[in-house]
């Protein structure tokens, strides 16, 4: 069972965050799996990254299954080409 203040902090994160990014994770494990699941629900995009299905696929907006280190430098190599390009406007 976890902690009931860290789980706690995570509910508060989640209220905070505008999307959810999912890394290396089956999102099967209670009560943790919930706060992902809860603000897909919501409407917060949701990207997941793992090597194999989750428990949450069809409520992702973007599943790539690929090696979370290969998969997330792409993604941060995209954001900050994004960011750059964006910020040099």
């Amino acid at each position: 069972m976890l902690p009931v203040v860290e789980m706690e902090k995570a509910e508060s994160f989640a209220d905070e965050a505008d999307a959810v990014l999912i890394v290396g994770s089956t999102v099967s494990v209670w009560p943790a799996a919930g706060i992902p699941i809860a603000m897909a629900k919501l409407g917060k995009p949701m990207v997941i990254v793992n090597q194999g299905e989750t428990d949450a696929d069809e409520l992702a907006d973007v599943v790539i299954e690929e090696n979370a280190s290969t998969a997330v430098g792409a993604i941060v190599d995209a954001l900050v080409g994004r960011v750059d390009t964006v910020g040099a406007g």
